[in-house]
């Protein structure tokens, strides 16, 4: 769930994870999102579907190599990500960094992501 901060939208997203761990050190992720806004000021009144993909090799917990795609209605995306983990004061920490070129007319030539969780 999500509150912009000076508009009257509330974004309200959900969806199921799917992870597979497959032969050869291999993982597969899909994604699937249902998104919906609310409030006065709300630009779309009808929900909006979403998903993405991730397959990873995951020889090394260290450095992993991965593919990822994003998709929704007009925008289209994949591209190279890597993954890693590491340990700091005690706590796993995994991160995410890597490019989404654009492969529809509506999407962003590329766009660059990372992410950084920790788990306690």
């Amino acid at each position: 769930m999500e509150k912009e901060r000076e508009d009257d939208v509330w974004e309200y997203k959900i969806g199921p994870l799917y992870e597979q761990r497959l032969p050869a050190d291999w993982r597969l992720r899909l994604n699937a999102f249902a998104e919906k806004q609310d409030g006065a000021d709300a630009e779309e009144d009808e929900i909006e579907y979403s998903g993405a993909a991730q397959l990873a090799w995951l020889a090394d917990d260290e450095l992993a190599p991965a593919l990822e795609y994003y998709g929704e209605s007009g925008n289209h995306g994949a591209g190279p990500v890597l993954l890693g983990e590491f340990e700091l004061g005690g706590h796993e920490l995994e991160w995410e960094a890597g490019a989404i070129f654009g492969l529809s007319g509506g999407a962003d030539d590329v766009v660059y992501r990372w992410s950084l969780e920790a788990e306690f």
